[in-house]
């Protein structure tokens, strides 16, 4: 009665922790029916009540989400459905693009299946059920989480299924066949397991390399919007919820940005620190570095609102010996906000750090793209400034041959 209280106080909370936490009360049936208690009907219908009791509480004004779909799709379009459910226990092994993974996603979700099939068919006839069945719990688990993102994501196509977040729970049945497949093993005294697992982790391996790539890109992605956060209120809030935004990776909700609200919020309680009181040096310094180029996709003079793209590039440091600044930040005529900006150090400029004597300047470069549409109809000057965190100021760069203006056209 003790395993069952406790394994009942995790499955709760494991309940309201994620929606598929209630799949863990029936994953572990297999498991309650081994438990030895004085009554074998009472520790089900304990199980159970507490059960019903939990998915009363968690449905209590629950609101399902219109966007989520109907979970009627999983019945009204069978084959999608189990074709989506199939992906998804193979989702763990292949991350490596849409086009690859989804035919070899299938492929291994529909072998993981099989051999898990297999496993529990060829392990009915063994002694030691205490050392099978919560490897089947663990395999349920992942079967049930991927019944119910079938029956609420099945509705957004095979592209939605091969999705990285899903192999956090589906990748629970792979590790339940690989436990099974060990046991088999043992139990038929095969020694094909060596083997399957080798060629098991090749498949982990090549299917990770993408992901490790894209996960390597995010890192940096995320490093580089962190350092806007300080300056967010000087941010233009009409590109917060812009996919070219430099805030965006942080909250990556393009149209419905609201990350205002958490930082200012974040602020007050002392977790992050927003800059206030910044002064403006319009006088251009030298002393600070330089704006070198605007290129763009057509004419600045010419900019169409709706098509082209906007690159800004120059190199930047700090007076005296104090190293390169944070970021350089770009806007336009009288404005003081911006509208977005570079992080400085990303881009080498050996000719700098040779002409100065300075090896600091080695990674003074910057270089920031954005679309035409973050800027005015009609004519203005592009405007580039140094952040200097330290004296609490923003200064503007001079530019290298005379002010950059600019003219986007209406359409």
């Amino acid at each position: 009665w003790s395993r069952l209280g406790l394994a009942a106080v995790f499955c709760f909370l494991a309940s309201f922790s994620q929606a598929w936490g209630l799949a863990s009360w029936l994953a572990l049936l297999p498991c309650i029916a081994l438990l030895q208690t004085e009554s074998k009907g009472a520790k089900f219908i304990v199980w159970f009540s507490v059960f019903v009791a939990t998915v009363a509480v968690y449905f209590y004004h629950f609101r399902l989400l219109k966007a989520a779909g109907s979970p009627l799709f999983f019945f009204s379009h069978p084959l999608r459905s189990a074709g989506f459910f199939v992906i998804l226990l193979g989702t763990p092994f292949c991350q490596s693009g849409a086009d690859i993974s989804i035919p070899l996603a299938f492929s291994a979700g529909g072998v993981t299946l099989l051999a898990l099939a297999a496993c529990v068919v060829m392990l009915r006839s063994y002694h030691l059920k205490e050392v099978t069945t919560p490897w089947l719990s663990v395999a349920l688990f992942g079967l049930f989480f991927a019944a119910m993102v079938t029956a609420g994501r099945g509705n957004g196509g095979f592209d939605a299924a091969v999705q990285s977040r899903y192999a956090t729970g589906t990748i629970f049945v792979a590790i339940a066949v690989i436990q099974l497949g060990r046991l088999v093993c043992v139990h038929k005294g095969r020694k094909v397991y060596l083997f399957l697992l080798g060629a098991l982790w090749s498949l982990l391996i090549v299917g990770s390399m993408a992901a490790i790539s894209a996960a390597h890109y995010s890192k940096q992605e995320l490093s580089h919007a962190k350092l806007f956060i300080e300056v967010l209120r000087y941010m233009d809030a009409a590109t917060d919820s812009a996919k070219e935004s430099v805030l965006y990776p942080l909250y990556p909700t393009e149209g419905t940005g609201n990350i205002r609200t958490s930082a200012e919020l974040l602020n007050q309680t002392g977790f992050l620190y927003l800059a206030s009181n910044i002064i403006f040096v319009d006088q251009p310094s030298p002393d600070y570095g330089l704006l070198e180029s605007a290129d763009e996709s057509g004419d600045l003079s010419h900019l169409r609102r709706r098509k082209d793209q906007v690159t800004i590039s120059g190199w930047a440091t700090l007076p005296g010996s104090r190293g390169l600044p944070k970021m350089v930040l770009i806007s336009y005529g009288d404005q003081k906000t911006f509208i977005t900006g570079a992080v400085v150090g990303w881009v080498d400029r050996p000719d700098m750090a040779v002409l100065r004597h300075d090896p600091r300047l080695f990674h003074s470069g910057w270089t920031v793209t954005f679309p035409a549409r973050f800027l005015p109809p009609g004519d203005g000057i592009l405007k580039a400034w140094v952040y200097d965190s330290a004296e609490k100021k923003f200064v503007r760069l001079p530019s290298w041959d005379g002010e950059k203006r600019f003219k986007v056209e209406t359409p």
